[in-house]
């Protein structure tokens, strides 16, 4: 996946940049994982948080948000990939994987819009991730 990211840095009167995110952000929302990493999404909102830590974002999903909720956002990853893996070294897989997983992120996520619908896939598709076994599409070279 190939994303766009528009920053316009702070000027004359502005005292903040403002980052369009597009795909990449996605405002109190779960997003959609199936051509995406959540090892390589995580390191790109950590570098957005380091390089724009008091912009104004501009999600393509969702209202506009502060750094907290991109912080917010990252979270998700990181407690997604964090449960997953603890399951799987549980010996968990499929539905019961699923469950698992669900009853750790329920409390955090689950009033975020699309978690019904995502959730279950996001866990599937983070577990194929870290057993290797998710078909990415091809990384642009910087």
């Amino acid at each position: 996946m190939r994303l766009l990211l528009v920053i316009v840095p702070s000027a004359k009167n502005y005292t903040t940049d403002i980052v369009f995110g597009g795909d990449l952000l996605w405002q109190k929302r779960v997003p959609n994982l199936t051509d995406a990493s959540t090892d390589l999404w995580t390191q790109t909102l950590d570098k957005l948080l380091t390089n724009h830590a008091q912009a104004v974002f501009v999600p393509g999903h969702g209202e506009i948000a502060t750094t907290d909720d991109v912080q917010d956002f990252r979270d998700y990853f990181v407690a997604l990939r964090k449960s997953v893996a603890k399951f799987q070294s549980d010996g968990k897989s499929g539905t019961e994987l699923t469950d698992a997983v669900m009853a750790e992120l329920t409390a955090a996520y689950g009033k975020w819009a699309f978690f019904d619908p995502f959730v279950k896939r996001n866990i599937a598709l983070t577990a194929a991730e870290l057993k290797g076994e998710k078909r990415l599409p091809p990384q642009a070279k910087n």
